[in-house]
């Protein structure tokens, strides 16, 4: 038998009462409420624009830092 001519071999295993592909996607339909592409795409957006906001507060934090150690040491006229 040629190599090619082989039955492929399951990701899941060769036991039957495994779970497939196709029973997984089952159950995810089962236990996950159904989403919509706007919905992903608005917690994506959302999730974007709150690590914007956390990045920004950190920026802010160092600057102002930054700005309070050179006025204690005196490199900036207060």
């Amino acid at each position: 038998m040629r190599p090619s001519a082989r039955p492929k071999r399951r990701w899941w295993g060769s036991n039957p009462r495994q779970k497939g592909p196709a029973d997984l996607r089952a159950d995810s339909l089962t236990t996950m409420p159904p989403t919509s592409p706007n919905e992903e795409c608005e917690k994506l957006y959302s999730l974007v624009i709150e690590l914007a906001v956390f990045m920004s507060q950190r920026f802010s934090l160092v600057i102002l830092q930054d700005v309070v150690d050179a006025v204690r040491d005196g490199h900036l006229d207060s």
